[in-house]
């Protein structure tokens, strides 16, 4: 039991970590357990093992990175309890599921219990694993259908039948394959093939890719400062000048110029000579400048969104999902005082904003602002032409969640069939709706 635990959570890991190579095991990381269900083996042990193995591999980035920053024993709890917790919820998959075999031993029965439990299970991790925190969020990097965003045409009919109606067929591609082994008969082959239709049709059923709009070839990327690089907010901004001014040099057909979440390390909205200073030498009101940074209103700090247009602030959108513990300490757990030790150390917390927002570019060009981590979790409902992402990617040294970042936008790209302009600290990239990668000034496709 344990080796086909520790296969189905391996197999689940290499098509996330390496999806170039192993985006076909997300069509088979599940026979393993579906091999255990048949054999009326699930528990909520199995579960349990099946989450310590795989979240034990796929969290180390988060967990190096805890470490390097803090001390060991602090350091190990978090991790332990971190990965305990994921584990648990896994636990309950299995054990829910072999919980609702206990109504019937109908054979029928238990097909439609074994994928509609997992179903629900895969679709609620993204969006409610972290429950404890008070907040609507998940851990969307496990999500089975990323791997395959590397292929978009196997996602062909995503925004046709959403997620949930492909995960079901994703999990019934493994169960029919589970069944094919176990019972040795060629029907269960059909069934596979029956399941597997809607990602194999996108194969034969192309459509052409519109050409980039001009909007996007005259985007341009400025790397941000180092934290803790300037006291003054005025040297900040000499610096942030000189970066822009470098870019412009290069490519002068330049028009909106995009930096990232926290680019500028001072409240902005404190510092109106800032911008005045940037429009005078250089934006001169024909230049449009998107750049994360501070706001501060009323004694709350906001992680923020600036957009300046003909040389004023046009508008400012406040992150709205705070990720706990990293940009705020949940109340029930505010008594935990090693937790702000741990993560935010002598750094204040942030406030959320109240309200979405869209930016107007002109041109009748319109976008959405996210920042960082809220993206995987809110629903983009607003009427515009493309997402606008701008995160800290540099907090990672890992490329694999770096990597999990674009398959993620990719898919979202996708299922949503909108644009996403994704600015980072390192590079910045026009993720198109055929979830194709291309890199921002000049523009062209990443290879």
């Amino acid at each position: 039991m344990c080796k086909h635990i520790f296969l189905s959570a391996a197999f689940l890991h290499l098509s996330l970590y390496k999806p170039q190579l192993f985006f076909w095991l997300s069509f088979f990381w599940l026979v393993p357990i579906f091999y255990i269900a048949i054999k009326n083996k699930l528990s909520f042990k199995c579960g349990l093992l099946w989450g310590v193995f795989f979240y034990l591999f796929h969290l180390y980035p988060i967990t190096q990175l805890v470490m390097s920053e803090n001390s060991i024993l602090p350091s190990f709890i978090f991790s332990t309890a971190l990965i305990l917790y994921s584990a648990f919820h896994s636990g309950v998959w299995l054990w829910s599921i072999q919980k609702m075999n206990a109504f019937s031993q109908n054979f029928w029965w238990r097909l439609f219990s074994f994928m509609v439990g997992t179903s629900v299970y895969l679709l609620w991790i993204p969006y409610g694993l972290l429950w404890i925190s008070g907040s609507v969020l998940g851990y969307p990097f496990s999500f089975p259908l990323l791997p395959l965003a590397v292929f978009p045409s196997l996602l062909w009919a995503l925004p046709i039948l959403g997620r949930a109606v492909l995960i079901f067929f994703l999990v019934g591609v493994s169960l029919s394959i589970a069944l094919f082994f176990v019972s040795q008969k060629k029907r269960f082959l059909f069934f596979v093939f029956l399941f597997f239709l809607p990602f194999l049709i996108g194969c034969f059923v192309s459509k052409k890719e519109k050409a980039s709009s001009d909007f996007f070839c005259r985007c341009g990327h400025v790397k941000p400062l180092e934290e803790h690089a300037y006291a003054h907010p005025l040297d900040a901004a000499q610096e942030l000048y000189r970066r822009m001014r470098a870019l412009v040099k290069k490519y002068p057909h330049v028009k909106y110029i995009f930096m990232p979440e926290l680019s500028y390390r001072f409240p902005l909205n404190v510092y109106p000579h800032v911008v005045d200073l940037w429009n005078k030498n250089l934006l001169k009101n024909e230049i449009q400048l998107f750049i994360g940074g501070y706001r501060k209103e009323n004694g709350k700090t906001f992680n923020s969104l600036y957009h300046i247009k003909n040389g004023v602030l046009d508008r400012v959108y406040d992150k709205c999902l705070l990720v706990p513990f990293v940009e705020y300490i949940p109340k029930k757990f505010e008594a935990f005082s090693f937790l702000k030790n741990l993560f935010l150390k002598d750094r204040g917390m942030f406030s959320p904003g109240k309200y979405r927002c869209t930016f107007d570019c002109g041109d009748g060009v319109l976008c959405a602002p996210h920042i960082c981590a809220e993206f995987f979790f809110a629903n983009n409902k607003e009427k515009n032409d493309f997402t606008l992402l701008v995160l800290n990617d540099a907090v990672f040294s890992s490329s694999f969640f770096n990597e999990l970042v674009f398959l993620w936008c990719a898919f979202k790209a996708k299922e949503q069939c909108r644009n996403i302009v994704v600015i980072g600290y390192e590079s910045a990239f026009l993720i198109t709706t055929f979830g194709r990668r291309k890199k921002l000034f000049p523009l062209h496709f990443f290879s």
